[in-house]
């Protein structure tokens, strides 16, 4: 059976985001080495899911341990999953899959298979927000509801997203693509446009304040494998910003490398919204609809009391059967991936994905939760059970008919309640006051801030309008050493108190320290990414052996949301001139951040040469692009990388500031022609910025056009670590 994209069985509980039963998930079928292949329904030739025996690996081994197999038995690593799974993706005939699968260190391996959209009608009226707000028929032309779930991440694994549609206003935005095929995350089959409508979209969205995230796994005509959901359920787990659902509409045999890595994605507390399927058939014979924690929802038919109340299964605990999938459910409007515009909406299939509201906890607002979840899981009992004969279901699991009406409303109603009050109580609670006496903030807008090296202000942050930079400027108390602003988020690289040792402090727009980290070396570079989530520093460290008493440089990076927290980037994959590589005087700074939090540019330099590198924070590895580049900048567009290099490929004869456009691997070399010893920032699409010293301790920043043209110019006396509020830098 192909995986398909269900038509109609998903959406929203997007008010919240952890499992409402969450506990110990069994991931039995893992346990036992197997020496055959395991079959799947439509396998790709020549690519399998080998999953580890040992589950405690990080994800250095893990890469470690795909090497080794490679070279015992053959075959070409194409993905690795250190998260979800402990294995990797491979390309390999069946009998080097065979003797993989023989192997000690083996759990199994299991064919990859392709995955699929559905088709859908086209042109369908719009009632299902109508239908989802009440339980009782007829529809009274109206869709109330009480939070838009502004405080909610959305991950949407399907076909990409148009993040640019008019129906997000700007919510949108691009988690991970595991295609790879150059769409970088957004839509062109259309499917998962008009699932990400369906779930936030401002006029046909349910939660019409959440941000979808896409999380591409099927290609333009609709098409994947299972290998590219294992590696989306991979990268979310690692890096989700809770609290967070993630909304698949995908069904097709059953599959159990990709159903025990959802089960762990669960487990991890992300809430799983997935699809019964559209054939009538029992999910339990299905991936993913026979995972017993993810909310498994078949669709609703426009004036019946459908879905089948079976689908409550995961607040009513263990049942005997799965829900079925609801035939050729009647389409909804819908969200249009190829332009904006009512007609446009509406001119695709319609798709209406039920209401999904199952966290107990509610973000950090809800203290008591496990007293709501009880209270909910009663209330969805007492209604399955209501106007029937006979006794309530028991715990242990009971049978139920189809003639109930909508349980899943209800239960909706009751959850929506729940999150409208949490959410006046979470908006009602007073803002913490800013640093006292600050009058600088780094919210985005149209001005730059930096850090002051006039005599009387050293080292405190200045800021400046974008438009007038020779304007009065204003100074913070806030002193730093080095200093990085983006998205909302300061970082600052600062002395921790009077001792000579410094720390970190990632601090809100007003300044106020969110987070503190001891550094362990002399701070040397600070990088905020431009949503503001992901923080980069790099610091100097003494005392590695292959140096000779020289400085060495260690770089970290911090996801400020879901505090992970990568403290040197040297123990991670490296690819040089296409081959794996490892060293021991491996060195790594400079890091500048992509918009998809996921991955950035930073310098490595080993045995005396240095490289621009690109990194990816899902798989943790590090390929070498090009020679000679350091303290990458990225732009805002994505598109160049503003970077310094050696002149003669030898330091001590200094530094040259150019651009390298990253689709053509053309350099051009800018105006400036000083020495430039500094990590560039970009001021907007066509200008960048840069210090330059002016005496003792002190510096001036600069800023000169992109495009080579034109000549150098003062931007501002007496400051370094300049940033621009207004863009990425």
């Amino acid at each position: 059976m192909p995986l398909r994209i269900s038509r109609l069985a998903t959406v929203v509980a997007l008010s919240t985001a952890v499992p409402l039963l969450a506990g110990y998930v069994s991931y039995a079928e893992d346990a036992s080495p197997v020496s055959t292949v395991r079959t799947s329904g439509h396998a790709l030739p020549g690519r399998y899911i080998v999953v580890l025996k040992d589950r405690t690996l990080s994800a250095r081994s893990v890469r470690d341990e795909s090497a080794r197999l490679v070279k015992a038995h053959g075959g070409a690593v194409r993905q690795t999953y250190g998260t979800v799974l402990k294995g990797y993706a491979a390309a390999m005939s069946a009998d080097q899959a065979r003797r993989v699968a023989a192997d000690p260190g083996v759990a199994y391996v299991e064919e990859d298979a392709e995955v699929q959209a559905s088709a859908v009608q086209s042109n369908p009226p719009s009632w299902g927000l109508d239908r989802v707000d009440q339980e009782s028929l007829p529809l009274d032309k109206s869709y109330s509801y009480a939070t838009t779930a502004s405080g909610v991440t959305a991950y949407v694994v399907d076909t990409g997203i148009r993040t640019s549609h008019s129906q997000f206003q700007g919510r949108a935005s691009v988690g991970a693509d595991e295609v790879g095929d150059g769409q970088n995350g957004q839509d062109c089959a259309g499917h998962g446009t008009h699932v990400a409508g369906t779930v936030g979209g401002k006029d046909y969205g349910v939660a019409k304040g959440v941000k979808p995230v896409s999380v591409r796994a099927l290609n333009c005509s609709g098409k994947g494998s299972s290998s590219s959901i294992i590696a989306a359920a991979d990268w979310i787990t690692a890096l989700a910003d809770k609290p967070a659902v993630v909304n698949m509409s995908i069904n097709r045999s059953k599959n159990s490398s990709e159903d025990s890595a959802i089960k762990k994605s669960i487990a991890s507390g992300v809430t799983w919204v997935v699809s019964s399927g559209n054939d009538g058939a029992d999910a339990c014979n299905n991936s993913p609809g026979d995972i017993a924690r993810a909310v498994v929802l078949p669709a609703v038919r426009h004036g019946r009391h459908r879905p089948h109340p079976l689908l409550l299964r995961h607040l009513l605990r263990r049942h005997r059967r799965c829900p079925h999938g609801t035939r050729r459910p009647r389409p909804v409007a819908r969200t249009a991936h190829h332009r904006d515009g009512v007609g446009a909406d509406r001119a695709g299939a319609g798709l209406f994905r039920l209401v999904r509201r199952v966290r107990c906890r509610l973000v950090a607002v809800e203290r008591r939760p496990r007293h709501r979840c009880g209270r909910l899981r009663r209330t969805a009992r007492r209604r399955a059970h209501r106007g029937r004969p006979g006794p309530p279901p028991s715990r242990g699991g009971h049978r139920m008919t189809r003639r109930r009406p909508l349980l899943l409303v209800t239960v909706a109603t009751v959850v929506l309640t729940v999150l409208a009050t949490l959410a006046i109580r979470h908006a009602a609670r007073p803002t913490a006051a800013a640093h006292a006496g600050s009058s600088v903030s780094v919210a985005p807008g149209p001005r730059i801030i930096a850090r002051s090296t006039a005599p009387g202000s050293r080292d405190h942050l200045i800021s400046v309008g974008a438009h007038r930079p020779g304007a009065r400027r204003l100074t913070s108390p806030v002193t730093c050493t080095r200093v990085h602003a983006s998205g909302g988020t300061a970082l600052c690289l600062r002395l921790d108190g009077d001792l000579k040792t410094y720390e970190l402090a990632v601090m809100d727009r007003d300044l106020k320290v969110r987070r503190t980290l001891p550094l362990v070396g002399v701070p040397n570079r600070a990088r905020v990414s431009p949503s503001g989530r992901m923080v980069a520093w790099t610091v100097f460290v003494a005392g590695d052996s292959y140096n000779g008493g020289r400085f060495s440089t260690r770089a970290g990076i911090l996801d400020t949301r879901t505090q992970w927290l990568v403290p040197t980037l040297e123990d991670w994959h490296v690819t040089l001139h296409g081959k794996p590589y490892t060293a021991v005087d491996l060195n790594i700074w400079g890091v500048t951040f992509a918009p998809d939090d996921r991955h950035f540019y930073a310098t490595l330099s080993t045995k005396g040469h240095r490289y621009l590198v690109r990194g990816d924070l899902a798989h943790r590895t590090l390929r070498a692009l090009r020679a000679n580049v350091e303290c990458p900048s990225l732009s805002p567009d994505g598109t160049r990388i503003a970077f310094k290099s050696a002149r003669d490929d030898q330091p001590s004869h200094g530094w040259r500031l150019s651009v390298l456009d990253v689709a053509t691997n053309r350099v051009t070399p800018l105006a400036e022609t000083r020495s430039v010893d500094d990590q560039a920032a970009w001021l907007d699409g066509r200008t960048v910025a840069y210090a330059l010293p002016s005496g003792r301790a002190r510096a001036d920043v600069w800023r000169v056009p992109a495009d080579g043209s034109g000549t150098p110019r003062m931007l501002l006396h007496d400051a370094d670590s300049p940033a621009a509020l207004g863009g990425a830098s």
